[in-house]
């Protein structure tokens, strides 16, 4: 009887398993479903645009980065990938971010980046930065959709400015030198609750966009401010 129970469940899951290959050769390809399988096994998505973007209330389809001026886009994209303080004296390039608009209720964020190459010159960039699945692609072209950053970074928001002979700000201003928390903002007085959240989803895109999430060295990054007529949330009331 033991014998006939384990014959008559092993071909069960046989019949499962022949079944679904035959479903997913009608509408996919046997290709796509190893694909869909090992994306549920890692974590990340089938390229269908549906991945989960961030933990913010507001969230988007399409490129995270998208520039405004320069409209070709600018240097901030891999900005501090390869950086170290050995090759940059004076720890430069330095960037702010300034806020331009910005809202719980907004997936994108128009960015101004004060880039700094020293004490006294810079120059910006504007860019919006969204609330999207971030896509790398690899050196065949092919993409791949990341796990949310947010849950990997989030951290590097709270750290706190750490370089010798630097002069830290009491003020947040875009620079040259950067407060002493450079990300840890206060909500307290947001009339939406909802706002941090879609604070941090945006900000840590900004760090792996410039590639300082995963600098081997801390680069100086912070946030400078945001404009006082910006939030999107109070012109919606």
């Amino acid at each position: 009887m033991a014998y006939s129970y384990r014959s008559a469940r092993l071909s069960a899951l046989v019949v499962l398993f022949v079944s679904s290959i035959a479903s997913a050769q009608t509408s996919g390809g046997f290709k796509g479903f190893l694909q869909r399988t090992a994306g549920a096994v890692l974590g990340q998505t089938s390229g269908n645009g549906q991945a989960k973007a961030g933990n913010g209330p507001s969230v988007t389809d399409g490129p995270v980065y998208r520039p405004v001026s320069p409209a070709s886009g600018g240097t901030f994209p891999g900005l501090f990938r390869g950086w170290s303080p050995m090759n940059n004296p004076g720890k430069f390039p330095r960037v702010s971010l300034f806020f331009e608009s910005f809202g719980a209720s907004a997936p994108c964020w128009r960015t101004r980046a004060t880039i700094w190459t020293s004490d006294t010159k810079h120059y910006e960039e504007v860019f919006d930065l969204c609330n999207a699945p971030v896509e790398t692609k690899d050196d065949l072209g092919a993409t791949t959709t990341l796990r949310d950053p947010t849950t990997t970074y989030v951290g590097k928001l709270s750290r706190e400015t750490f370089a010798p002979g630097i002069s830290v700000t009491a003020d947040r201003t875009v620079g040259p030198n950067p407060p002493r928390l450079p990300f840890l903002m206060d909500f307290g007085s947001a009339p939406n609750p909802q706002l941090r959240g879609q604070y941090q989803d945006i900000v840590v895109r900004a760090m792996v966009i410039s590639g300082y999430a995963t600098s081997p060295q801390e680069p100086l990054f912070w946030v400078g401010g945001f404009a006082p007529d910006g939030n999107r949330d109070q012109r919606a009331r």
